[in-house]
């Protein structure tokens, strides 16, 4: 009112805050979710699931129209990826539990608005690995890692799951 001389309303989440959040001693994969298209970038967790084998990686999503390819190639995989791929909407009570048993959530989007899956992480207590860290929000706030290229990916994958087995193990999370 003060600024603008018009009244104001809350909007609520569009995040489902419901459930569990895990400890990290619990969680066991990496996760990916998105459209499957190139402007997403997916091939770049192809290729981390490639150089860490020993994780399991999950992603939900499912193809754009002409995208087809790109989710055909996704679909030969790794051993360690689990793909989910749905052609209409997936439900949320399918995949928050994917959120729950995450030790990362990982987006690598080449442009994006401020993405929806950082909010669905975060509300789960699960880190985001992300290329995208808008006004340096995952930096500042220790919400997971922003990265620039695939070793860091892999890094900061890598990192967040030896956190969640160092924690799992009793033993502490300090370097």
């Amino acid at each position: 009112m003060k600024n603008f001389r018009r009244e104001s309303r809350v909007a609520p989440s569009l995040t489902d805050t419901a459930g569990r959040r895990p400890e990290f001693a619990e969680r066991d994969s990496v996760l990916w979710v998105g459209n499957i298209r190139a402007l997403k970038r997916p091939e770049l967790l192809l290729e981390a699931a490639g150089k860490l084998p020993h994780l399991e990686f999950h992603i939900i999503g499912g193809p754009m129209p002409g995208s087809e390819s790109l989710l055909q190639r996704c679909a030969r995989r790794p051993q360690s990826w689990q793909m989910c791929a749905s052609t209409g909407p997936f439900p949320t009570t399918r995949w928050v539990n994917f959120y729950e048993r995450a030790g990362c959530s990982s987006v690598r989007p080449e442009i994006e608005g401020f993405p929806n899956t950082y909010l669905q992480a975060w509300s789960r207590g699960t880190p985001v690995v992300a290329f995208l860290d808008p006004e340096q929000l995952i930096a500042r706030n220790g919400m997971g890692r922003a990265v620039t290229s695939v070793s860091e990916l892999c890094e900061a994958i890598a990192n967040a799951h030896r956190r969640c087995a160092r924690l799992g193990s009793g033993q502490s999370t300090q370097p």
